[in-house]
């Protein structure tokens, strides 16, 4: 954890101090996701493993990046995103979505370069908040479809709080105009922070996601 709040305060001092940067790109990327999450307890973990499963949702991203050089660049972004799992077992099924505000610095190392595609990799930082929440169950034993709204001050949920962990990932640019691109990313955020409390398993938050976007140049 310490280090995690070490590399994030490393990565926004640099965000800030590139403002005097080469170039700065600002992109909007709408996009999916499939998460799901892990116990952080060994023994409950290994007890419903097997009934765990992705679940799908969509996420909003706003971003900025800032050049250093051609190969080298500092993407910092503010995403709204849905997580959460999917769980079958021989009676019920249901899943469980949590709504985030997520901020994310990331380093781009750009691998080529050509006149109308750039191809680059990122890895970082991130951290989000839980705006809110939903859950929908079929219990089949009697039949019945439950869905319900998810209260924030509910202490069966209130665990899933916060998330922060890392982010890596692939960043593709296809440049229609000198200051215009279409991009495709694809990412992986994997949280190192589990939010544990008494008599509830801590859970650790992982999703793949594909993102289709639009990035302009500002200066």
């Amino acid at each position: 954890m310490k280090l995690i709040k070490f590399l994030l305060i490393i990565l926004t001092t640099i965000t800030f101090s590139s403002l005097n940067g080469q170039t700065l790109e600002i992109s909007f990327s709408p996009g999916v996701s499939a998460s799901w999450v892990k116990y952080q307890d060994k023994t409950a973990w290994q007890a419903v493993k097997t009934h765990i499963r992705p679940r799908v949702g969509y996420i909003v991203n706003i971003g900025a990046e800032y050049f250093f050089s051609p190969v080298l660049s500092l993407r910092t972004v503010t995403a709204y995103t849905q997580k959460g799992f999917a769980y079958q077992y021989t009676y019920r099924q249901g899943w469980k979505r949590f709504n985030y505000l997520c901020v994310s610095t990331m380093a781009n190392i750009y691998l080529a370069s050509h006149p109308q595609l750039s191809i680059s990799f990122y890895m970082g930082g991130y951290g989000g908040y839980w705006l809110s929440g939903y859950k929908l169950e079929a219990d089949y034993r009697n039949s019945q479809l439950l869905g319900e709204k998810i209260n924030l001050t509910d202490t069966t949920f209130s665990y899933n709080r916060l998330d922060a962990g890392l982010s890596a990932g692939l960043y593709l640019k296809y440049w229609q105009t000198y200051n215009q691109a279409v991009t495709l990313e694809l990412g992986l955020q994997y949280s190192t922070v589990s939010n544990d409390r008494r008599n509830v398993a801590g859970t650790l938050n992982r999703s793949v996601m594909l993102l289709l976007g639009y990035v302009w140049v500002i200066k």
